[in-house]
């Protein structure tokens, strides 16, 4: 599953195809940026989503925040936390 994300960034749209990689964790890849070639975002993004907000491999948490705000909306909250104990044991019982 892939989409495509818009956030703003340092005063320019930054453009990234979201790929869902496990149980909520996506990596974003940055396809083009609309400002500033000194302010450009990064180029890969691991996004992690946590039980209040998303962290990742950046120190950006605007960033952070605007891709995963994308990501919560596309998924529509069906979407398990990257620690949840709960959908480990769930996802076992799938397969039995």
């Amino acid at each position: 599953m892939w989409f495509s994300a818009i956030a703003n960034y340092k005063g320019g749209l930054a453009h990234y195809k979201i790929v869902r990689d496990n149980l909520g964790i996506f990596n974003a890849y940055l396809e083009r940026y609309d400002g500033k070639t000194d302010h450009t975002p990064s180029q890969n993004i691991i996004l992690v989503r946590g039980l209040k907000h998303w962290s990742g491999s950046i120190e950006d948490q605007g960033l952070l925040d605007s891709l995963g705000e994308v990501i919560d909306r596309r998924t529509k909250g069906r979407l398990h936390f990257a620690f949840d104990p709960n959908a480990r044991e769930e996802r076992k019982g799938r397969h039995r």
